[in-house]
């Protein structure tokens, strides 16, 4: 089966940030094919089930606690301060998410409302298997390959069913 969290994730993951002096993954850019994607339903199934993924929920969870005012970790209440609230009350399209084998899963999104950006997530999970996030940043992506992204990906960024 192909997961297409993958085939989306080949065209839109730039680089994965540094998360420690001594761990850095990055990846070269791709270019996103101008046109429209469709995929089949099985595709749409597999790619579906990463909205079901625990750190992807976890994401979710956080920004309505921080927009609804709840007392969150101060790490990650100030990493959430520093983003315009439009972004964390939008629902988003995940573009992309891999875990590492340090515990770490990077993370992107796209907010629904304001798909102008593409967002990096960087969620760890605790050893007591909760999850933390530890950075959320611009994914600093060229305009054109946003662009191209919004035309390519256009029925994930309209998808209000299954987006978080």
């Amino acid at each position: 089966m192909v997961n297409l969290t993958r085939l989306v994730a080949a065209s839109v993951l730039l680089a994965a940030s540094s998360v420690a002096a001594s761990v850095v993954q990055a990846q070269a850019p791709v270019s996103i094919p101008r046109e429209e994607a469709h995929f089949s339903p099985a595709q749409l199934r597999d790619y579906y089930r990463v909205y079901r993924n625990g750190d992807v929920r976890y994401l979710r969870t956080t920004f309505n606690a921080f927009l609804a005012g709840k007392a969150l970790d101060e790490g990650v209440a100030s990493i959430l301060r520093a983003w315009d609230p439009a972004y964390l009350r939008s629902r988003f399209m995940v573009a992309s998410r891999e875990e590492s084998q340090f515990g770490l899963t990077f993370i992107l999104i796209v907010a629904q409302d304001r798909p102008d950006r593409v967002l990096r997530a960087i969620v760890y999970r605790r050893s007591d298997s909760r999850y933390i996030l530890r950075r959320l940043e611009d994914a600093a992506m060229p305009a054109e390959e946003i662009q191209a992204m919004q035309i390519r990906y256009r029925q994930f960024l309209a998808d209000t069913v299954h987006a978080m």
